[in-house]
């Protein structure tokens, strides 16, 4: 119904850019990420949401140089600007950047990338070491995005344990999903909206065997009890 109406709307060639990025989006929430693009091509001006736009359905195909070569463009928006707060642009930029590193199995250089965009993320926390996480969540931010960086850097970080088997990084990875799980019981007690909140307990409990699994072999490798407790807690 919503492409019924964005697309009659065109027909006015009022905000046209504007509308064609909404029915990418549209389209991109259907996984027809081919006519996400063919409608993203169509814009006349476009801006960092757009190159986002770009970046994210050609990750999705798979077409990683495509997806760079359009992340640079939105990265190159924000470099440009010459006010420099922290956006949701900003964010979205780092994330994918993240994604398309993870992708080619560059753990390092996706966790940097995934910490970048949490600090874009929230207004509030600003910490450049890639060992760091939110602890107190308040306020208003992107919670579901949030919560899909945070889990993306979590299982970065054990991707990159399992490459070098430094418990470093694993115990990086069980503080990471702390973090996660800290916000998702923030977002529940203080969210009125059911379906963030459904979103989120689907999100939590598909991704439940992560921080299990991170736990037992954390216990395997430094035998200490308090993994096993966490483990099954």
């Amino acid at each position: 119904q919503a492409l019924t109406i964005y697309k009659e709307l065109l027909g006015l060639n009022i905000n046209a850019d504007e509308l064609l990025q909404n029915i990418a989006a549209t389209y991109q929430g259907k996984s027809d990420f081919t006519s996400a693009i063919a409608y993203l091509r169509k814009v006349k001006s476009p801006n960092q949401n757009t190159f986002n736009s770009f970046g994210f359905s050609y990750l999705r195909l798979g077409n990683y140089d495509s997806a760079a070569l359009y992340l640079n463009k939105a990265r190159q928006l924000s470099e440009k600007s010459a006010i420099k707060i922290k956006t949701f642009d900003n964010a979205l930029t780092a994330e994918y950047e993240g994604e398309l590193e993870y992708a080619q199995r560059n753990w390092e250089k996706a966790i940097n990338k995934y910490q970048e965009a949490v600090n874009q993320f929230i207004f509030s926390f600003n910490e450049n070491s890639i060992y760091k996480n939110p602890k107190d969540y308040t306020g208003c931010f992107a919670v579901t995005e949030l919560f899909e960086t945070l889990l993306a850097k979590a299982t970065a970080f054990e991707k990159l344990y399992q490459a070098n088997a430094d418990v470093k990084h694993l115990e990086a990875s069980l503080e990471t999903l702390r973090s996660l799980y800290s916000l998702s019981d923030y977002a529940e007690k203080t969210y009125e909206s059911d379906e963030a909140r459904i979103f989120l307990n689907q999100k939590k409990y598909a991704s439940h065997h992560i921080p299990i699994n991170v736990c037992l072999e954390l216990f395997r490798k430094t035998k200490n009890q308090s993994y096993l407790k966490e483990a099954f807690y």
